[in-house]
């Protein structure tokens, strides 16, 4: 995922599960940002994400979940990044109550177009790793 622009809002988008059910599913396009609950109740939310720096300047970035299009208060995770070429894992956990067809989103911001939330591609020796990744279970 990366910023046409920096300061600005975008969306993480989601392609695949590892494992779902009804409860819980990605939104059709072309709202594949939108996580939709089919039940309401309280969840706990287990988000992470790998960053990747391509210069030298120092930038950060900005990310925290949206729920049916409102920003959650004191929810942003704030990380810097300085160095070309660097990779850091960024992780938050939050409990959520939702109602049955709420949404939530991922929201992104960068202050330099050069950061950006990028995977690891496969390797002889490795899988791929996805670019963010979110665990959504049911406490409630």
């Amino acid at each position: 995922h990366s910023a046409a622009s920096a300061d600005t809002a975008y969306a993480i988008t989601w392609e695949n599960t590892a494992l779902a059910n009804d409860k819980i599913t990605i939104a059709d396009s072309p709202n594949t940002s939108r996580i939709v609950f089919g039940h309401t109740g309280t969840y706990q939310i287990d988000f992470s994400a790998e960053l990747l720096s391509s210069n030298s300047s120092s930038k950060s970035i900005y990310i925290w979940p949206r729920i049916n299009g409102v920003d959650i208060p004191f929810s942003t995770i704030v990380t810097t990044v300085t160095n070309n070429g660097d990779n850091m894992i960024v992780s938050r956990s939050g409990v959520f109550e939702v109602e049955e067809d709420d949404y939530l989103e991922a929201m992104f911001a960068v202050t330099d177009t050069a950061l950006t939330i990028d995977g690891s591609a496969a390797t002889a020796f490795a899988p791929a790793a996805p670019s963010a990744t979110i665990v959504i279970s049911e406490i409630r």
